[in-house]
């Protein structure tokens, strides 16, 4: 490329980037500021309380506090390797990425800023956490000075090395990406399951620089994520510059079409903008019976089943929670709502994977002419499914807990929460699309707070399921006083989708 070229093409990027206004960065303060005020110091006030706990620093000083610091450190690398194919580091707006990916200038230049800030991002984070970890167990006189300090540079090293492996995953392909991930996820189970391994995994490394209140520091693990960590940043420039061009335009335009229509509040289409693409089984029959709901039951499953990734991660997503709740029932003092909570959260998004048939048909509930059935038989035949699959992986989660010592009440308790939030799950299908009146602005002393209404509306369910679900299961003593709470939220749940549903659209 010429030079009068290649300043035609950095001068675009500066002709666009120079169209913000001090006006608009004003704003952008005034925003952070008010979601730091309203969001961020109730958490942190929460935290606050939480770690002032006793409860919490028996679990911070426990014997396997350790071992739990390196399977973190092990799944944040598997999370940077697959949250890369979607969204990678090295992203800049459509247009920015389009010049500069088409220019003879190295990706190294072109697209370190954007990935200075997230390897910034993911070591602050790290370095944060292990910071306040620290700082508890040294205020409690159960770890030294020295111990904490070398946390925090160990969890700094770390932080570099799952900013690169994120980086990684944007180079890879989706496949090269998955199995790099699923190697991770193995070795950190084995090092786990069989701690005479440890010394040669890296995550392990972090985990045997946790302060355990020991009088001597640890200083090869630390001096060894040092050397891991200025190799992996060694690595940044030649990763980079192996980006392709093609799929760096096609992640830009991706995450701007989400970006607009999370703006105009469609978190529902904006997320479909992530949900991959069918890739296997094409070919296999989904139509195999005469009986109608074994015919839905099948069409359900081939269809989830030729996404299997996602699949895979729904199943994970609802054993990981069922897990957790047993689990959290036997935690300490304010640990056990927060899990419970969580558990709740992602338990919800898991079942998603397994609604697509739910949302169908609340969607056809105006076309009975071409599919001779109902909206409310439709839902009811495509709810076995993900009944079965929740109540399935739910059983696979809980009996991994009851087999490591878990009360078997909180078994019971686990799935019937699953099926409950398959209810809301039905109930949030038949939401529809929303109103265009609440794209108003709502202008108050305080600034404009429609963003806000839309939010609400978009995340009611998620707000419904956290709420009754997570602090049933967190105050509920027993599994039959459980159950009893939450057969009204089913109910509740049918109740509101059948309202829904005879709503004229």
């Amino acid at each position: 490329m010429t030079g009068s070229a290649l300043r035609a093409r950095v001068g675009a990027v500066r002709a666009v980037r120079s169209r913000g206004t001090a006006r608009e960065s004003a704003y952008i303060l005034y925003a952070g500021a008010l979601l730091a005020a309203v969001v961020f110091a109730p958490i942190g006030k929460a935290l606050v309380g939480v770690l002032a706990d006793s409860s919490t620093i028996v679990a911070l000083t426990s014997h396997g506090a350790g071992v739990g610091v390196e399977a973190i450190a092990g799944g944040l690398v598997v999370v940077s390797l697959l949250v890369g194919t979607m969204r990678g580091p090295a992203l800049r707006p459509p247009y920015e990425t389009w010049v500069l990916a088409g220019a003879d200038i190295p990706r190294r230049v072109t697209f370190r800023n954007p990935v200075g800030r997230a390897l910034a991002a993911t070591t602050l984070s790290l370095v944060v956490t292990a910071a306040v970890i620290g700082a508890r167990l040294l205020s409690a006189g159960r770890s030294p000075l020295p111990m904490a300090v070398g946390f925090v540079i160990a969890a700094a090293c770390w932080g570099i090395v799952v900013g690169v492996a994120w980086l990684v995953g944007q180079r890879l392909t989706p496949q090269q990406s998955r199995f790099a991930a699923v190697s991770v996820a193995v070795a950190t189970s084995v090092g786990v399951a069989w701690p005479v391994l440890a010394p040669a995994l890296p995550w392990a490394w972090v985990g045997a620089s946790y302060p355990h209140g020991h009088s001597a520091v640890m200083v090869w693990p630390i001096f060894a994520l040092l050397f891991i960590a200025s190799c992996a940043l060694a690595t940044v420039g030649r990763i980079l510059d192996g980006l392709s061009g093609p799929r760096l335009v096609a992640q830009a335009e991706q995450w701007a079409t989400l970006g607009a229509y999370s703006g105009v509040g469609d978190m529902r289409t904006a997320l479909a903008q992530l949900r991959p693409h069918p890739g296997v089984g094409r070919s296999w029959r989904a139509i195999r019976a005469r009986s109608l709901a074994i015919t839905f039951l099948v069409r359900d499953a081939v269809g989830a089943a030729r996404t299997p990734w996602r699949c895979a991660m729904a199943t994970l997503s609802v054993a990981g929670s069922a897990l957790a709740w047993c689990v959290a029932s036997t935690a300490p003092g304010q640990l056990r709502l927060p899990m419970d909570l969580a558990a709740a959260v992602v338990c919800f998004s898991g079942i998603g994977a397994w609604s697509d048939g739910l949302r169908h048909a609340a969607e056809s509930r105006q076309s009975r002419s071409l599919y001779g059935l109902g909206a409310g038989r439709l839902i009811r035949l495509h709810l076995a499914f993900p009944v079965l699959a929740a109540v399935a992986s739910a059983l696979i989660g809980a009996g991994v807990a009851v087999a490591v010592g878990a009360p078997v009440g909180g078994a019971l308790t686990a799935v019937s929460s699953a099926v409950t939030i398959v209810a809301v799950r039905v109930a949030d299908s038949a939401k529809g699309t929303m109103p265009l009146a609440l794209l108003a602005p709502i202008s108050t002393p305080l600034g404009d707070f429609g963003g806000a209404v839309i939010l609400l509306w978009q995340s009611d369910a998620v707000l419904f399921v956290a709420v009754t679900i997570g602090s049933t299961v967190a105050v509920a003593s027993d599994a039959p006083l459980a159950i009893a709470v939450l057969a009204p939220v089913i109910a509740v749940a049918a109740g509101v989708a059948w309202w829904r549903l005879r709503r004229p659209r």
